[in-house]
C-alpha cells in the first residue's frame, strides 16, 4: 500500500514536470514564426474593393463575400473606388451548371464556377493573381413524391454561394500573408 501511496505522487511530478518544461524551452509548432503573428493579426486593418457585376446571381456572391470578409474585420467598398492602395477582388463569369443523373432517384449534381482577380497591394507593390474557381455539391431526389418541386437545389446553390464566398477569402487572405508564414521549415 505504500508504495502505491508513494507512486501516485511521483508520477504526477513528473507528468506536471516535463508539461512545464516543454513550454518552458520555448517550443511551438515548425512553420509557425510568432514574429510575424502581428503582421498577419493586422488583416482586420486592410480594405478591399469587390467588382460583381449587378445581377441577382453575382448579388448573391457579392452579399457573401461582404459577409466572410466583413466577419475577418476586413472592410469592403462595393462602390469604384480610385485609391490605388485599396486591394481589390473581381468576380467573373459565375456560371451555374446542373447535371442530372435520372433513374428511380433523381441525381443532382450542381457546379457554381467564377473567374477571380486577385490585386493585392503588398508594401507598396501591386500583385496581380487570377484563377478559375469552383465549388460542388450533389444531393438526390424522387421525382415521384408528393411535391415535384426541387426545393433541396434551391437550398444546395445558396449553400455554393456561401462556399465559394469562403473560397475567394482564404486565397485572398493567403496572398496577403506576410512571405515569412508561408516559408516551410528547414
Amino acid at each position: 500500500m505504500s508504495v502505491k501511496k508513494l507512486f501516485t505522487p511521483i508520477c504526477i511530478a513528473i507528468l506536471l514536470s516535463s508539461t512545464l518544461s516543454i513550454t518552458a524551452c520555448g517550443f511551438q509548432l515548425r512553420g509557425y514564426q510568432t514574429n510575424d503573428l502581428t503582421d498577419a493579426q493586422s488583416i482586420h486593418k486592410k480594405q478591399v474593393a469587390l467588382k460583381i457585376a449587378n445581377n441577382k446571381a453575382d448579388n448573391k456572391i457579392k452579399s457573401a463575400l461582404t459577409k466572410q470578409l466583413n466577419q475577418l474585420g476586413v472592410y469592403v467598398h462595393t462602390k469604384p473606388i480610385t485609391n490605388s492602395n485599396i486591394s481589390v477582388i473581381k468576380v467573373e463569369n459565375i456560371k451555374f451548371r446542373k447535371y442530372e443523373l435520372v433513374g428511380i432517384l433523381t441525381e443532382v449534381r450542381i457546379v457554381l464556377t467564377a473567374d477571380v482577380s486577385y490585386s493585392i497591394n503588398k508594401n507598396g507593390q501591386i500583385i496581380n493573381h487570377t484563377q478559375p474557381l469552383q465549388v460542388e455539391n450533389s444531393y438526390q431526389y424522387n421525382k415521384a413524391s408528393v411535391s415535384i418541386e426541387d426545393q433541396q437545389g434551391q437550398y444546395v446553390r445558396n449553400g455554393l454561394y456561401d462556399e465559394m464566398a469562403r473560397q475567394i477569402t482564404d486565397q485572398y487572405i493567403a496572398l496577403t500573408m506576410p512571405e515569412m508564414m508561408m516559408t516551410q521549415p528547414k
